[in-house]
């Protein structure tokens, strides 16, 4: 898939892993980068993704695309906030 998915207006180099063999066999099933993004931008959870505290947990990593696209929001975070963060402890 050559399509962008970014919402950000740059091209996906994205290449999804159709393969009905390895699904049934191992239950392998990747998320596209786009699905990712709008799952994460649910108000709950996209408030989470700025909490520098928050932890999350994906029990199925895989390639690890939700983690991932966690990390790049909380680290935007970061960077559109800098000194003034406050950790809570």
């Amino acid at each position: 898939m050559d399509r962008d998915n970014s919402g950000f207006g740059e091209p996906s180099t994205e290449r999804l892993i159709n393969n009905k063999r390895r699904v049934r066999k191992h239950g392998e099933v990747f998320t596209p980068s786009h699905i990712v993004k709008k799952m994460l931008d649910v108000p709950s959870i996209s408030e989470a993704c700025e909490d520098l505290t928050a932890t999350f947990f994906e029990p199925g990593a895989g390639e690890g695309a939700f983690l991932v696209e966690v990390l790049k929001r909380k680290l935007r975070t970061v960077e559109k906030h800098g000194s003034m963060l406050q950790f809570r402890t």
